[in-house]
C-alpha cells in the first residue's frame, strides 16, 4: 500500500508539473492526493499491526519490535501533502522556477520520509520472520 501510494504520487507530480493545461493540473493534484492518502494509510496500518503484535507479546529473541512511526512525523507528512496541494505557497508558482522548487522540496522530503519509514518497516518485518 505504501509503494502504490508513492507511485501514484510520482505520476501525479509528473502530470502536475510536466504537462500544461487545466485537466493535467487537476488530474495531477488528484493523483498526488490519492497517493498521499494511500501512503500515509499504509504507514498507519503498519503501525497498527506493530502495536497489535506488541500487545500479543510477539517479539524476536525476547526483544520488542522497534518499528514505530511517530505522530509528529505523520503530522509533518500530512502538512507536506497539504502544502503541495495548496494553491497558497511561500513562493508563488508564477515566479518560475523558484515557485515550483518549494513544492518539489516538500515532495522530496515527503518521498525521503516515506522511504525511511518503509525501510524501517521492512527491517522490523524481516526481524519478526527471523
Amino acid at each position: 500500500m505504501v509503494w502504490s501510494g508513492v507511485i501514484v504520487m510520482v505520476v501525479g507530480m509528473c502530470l502536475r508539473f510536466g504537462l500544461s493545461g487545466n485537466a493535467a493540473h487537476w488530474s495531477g493534484l488528484t493523483g498526488i492526493g490519492i497517493g498521499a492518502v494511500l501512503t500515509i494509510g499504509g504507514l498507519l496500518l503498519a503501525n497498527r499491526r506493530r502495536r497489535r503484535a506488541r500487545r500479543t507479546g510477539t517479539s524476536v529473541a525476547g526483544q520488542p519490535l522497534d518499528y514505530k512511526t511517530g505522530a509528529g512525523k505523520i503530522a509533518a507528512m500530512i502538512i507536506a501533502v497539504v502544502y503541495i496541494l495548496s494553491p497558497i505557497d511561500f513562493i508563488p508558482d508564477f515566479l518560475l522556477p523558484f515557485g515550483v522548487i518549494d513544492d518539489l522540496g516538500a515532495l522530496s522530503w515527503l518521498a525521503l520520509a516515506v522511504g525511511q519509514e518503509y525501510t524501517r518497516h521492512r527491517q522490523s518485518r524481516q526481524a519478526l520472520r527471523g
